[in-house]
């Protein structure tokens, strides 16, 4: 259920043409129905298709608000229901500002939680924990089961600002983590470009374009052609894609080190540490003057890293041989 023309899970990208009776389109859902009724919780595989045509096509229905656009079955909406004056949950509710729980997607196709969240259909059907109490509408969602951890990666991106002053962990430059004192705030812009190669970085300094001053004049605009230096200190070619102006904190650590991290690197004392934190927590108090903090740097190199995009794996030119082609 794709937002606006898109239908998730129709089957517009089959090769079966779909059908239109009476005015309206159906196609076959690409979504088993067992995937609506089979949970982690449940392995109830009684499939209940009421809203299913006999040859397994659904009508194709547009919320007449927000033209978000699904496949009546997948959805849970009944035949008599499905008019051109339909309209989401969403949208009937008024609740066009609420977004998924599980997930960073802004829009799509929504039915209300029990707990007064949102959530994607799709996300309730990938998410093992999630349940249809109602497994013919669609509605509501039981996430009660979810664990906190999937849902802290949901929140990341909505998390309390901090403020100087507070005690946080963070990750020290010897690669473990210790307790902090967030000392000061500062915005930094970063920016992503897609290279030549088909890979692509989100977090470069405006001084890694050089064949523009961008200090001096900015951004570069969107599509330009730009020569980035990497960390390896060689020049590639890539274009510009956006600046982004992130929000950095500045950490001080027991031992009087400090480091400029982003909110994602910091967790404050309520929230739940993920695993590969846990495991390399360390506690510093009372331990300023001793060699705790001196273990082996870690390179930091790997914040760097250029990620290739996954359009083009198949296609990626390892930079040495790419170079001696371009030569």
């Amino acid at each position: 259920m794709y937002p606006i023309m898109k239908c998730e899970g129709s089957s517009q990208n089959s090769g079966v043409t779909p059908a239109a009776v009476d005015g309206k389109i159906r196609t076959k859902p690409l979504i088993p129905e067992m995937c609506f009724t089979a949970t982690g919780c449940s392995t109830d595989l009684n499939l209940s298709t009421p809203y299913l045509e006999e040859d397994g096509t659904s009508v194709l229905i547009t919320c007449k608000n927000c033209h978000v656009c699904v496949h009546a079955s997948c959805y849970g909406v009944s035949p008599d229901k499905a008019t051109e004056d339909w309209m989401c949950s969403r949208c009937t509710e008024n609740a066009l500002e609420e977004d998924c729980c599980l997930c960073s997607l802004r829009g799509g196709a929504l039915q209300r939680a029990n707990d007064d969240k949102w959530v994607h259909v799709m996300c309730a059907v990938a998410v093992l924990e999630a349940k249809f109490v109602n497994i013919a509408e669609r509605s509501p969602v039981d996430v009660g089961k979810i664990p906190l951890q999937r849902f802290r990666l949901r929140a990341k991106a909505a998390l309390q600002d901090l403020s100087p002053g507070q005690i946080v962990i963070s990750k020290h430059k010897n690669g473990r983590f210790y307790q902090c004192e967030v000392v000061s705030l500062a915005k930094e812009t970063f920016y992503e470009v897609n290279f030549d190669d088909g890979s692509f970085s989100d977090n470069l300094y405006p001084e890694d374009i050089v064949s523009r001053d961008c200090l001096q004049l900015g951004p570069p605009a969107e599509g330009e052609v730009v020569q980035v230096r990497w960390t390896d200190g060689q020049v590639y070619g890539a274009k510009f894609v956006a600046s982004h102006a992130i929000q950095m904190y500045q950490v001080e650590f027991e031992d009087g080190s400090q480091l400029m991290v982003k909110r994602d690197d910091v967790y404050t004392l309520e929230e739940e540490l993920p695993k590969r934190v846990k495991s390399r927590l360390s506690i510093a108090s009372d331990m300023r003057f001793t060699e705790i903090f001196e273990e082996k740097e870690v390179s930091q190199e790997r914040k760097r890293q250029r990620v290739i995009n996954s359009r083009y794996r198949e296609d990626y030119i390892e930079p040495a041989l790419y170079r001696a082609i371009m030569e």
